[in-house]
């Protein structure tokens, strides 16, 4: 006598890791771009703090940030430009002078091309306040991210805020 047999095959066996490794990558995927979203939104609020305070304002509620953020510069250097450490690792540099409207903050640290690109989509967010341009500082040329792709190395990038 025959005994019948009960069990999965072979395709059915590939076909369910097959599915699983579809949703995997998709979910990787997924994680790495919440991940580069929070960094860029980190960024982000850190430049609108710090350019606020340094303009007198510490009130961000009307630059869709909300709330108070305070920073400390850890030094200030002989030029005149206040130095500080952000969220992440990055250094945040600040220059501003009382007779331009402008305040410049670079932001180093070497910015993963995924969160340049965030930065990006982040900056429609925040078009109400008085930040005009975003510039990757590297090398012997600017680029403005605004008007153009992020390069693959980011040393340095400058917010410029211009105010009335």
């Amino acid at each position: 006598m025959f005994k019948s047999q009960s069990g999965r095959t072979m395709l059915e066996t590939m076909m369910v890791l097959g599915i699983m490794g579809v949703l995997s990558v998709g979910g990787i995927y997924m994680y790495r771009r919440g991940i580069n979203d929070v960094r860029a939104d980190g960024i982000m609020k850190d430049v609108l703090a710090r350019a606020s305070q340094e303009k007198g304002n510490a009130d961000l509620s009307r630059s869709g940030v909300g709330g108070k953020l305070v920073y400390t510069p850890d030094y200030k250097s002989k030029s005149g430009k206040y130095k500080t450490k952000g969220r992440y690792g990055y250094t945040f540099e600040i220059e501003s002078s009382s007779t331009s409207k402008n305040i410049e903050i670079k932001v180093g640290g070497g910015i993963p091309k995924d969160v340049c690109n965030a930065l990006k989509t982040k900056y429609k967010t925040y078009q109400s306040t008085p930040l005009k341009k975003i510039v990757v500082v590297g090398g012997t040329k600017t680029i403005d991210i605004l008007k153009r792709e992020c390069p693959d190395e980011i040393p340095t990038l400058k917010f410029v805020f211009e105010y009335d």
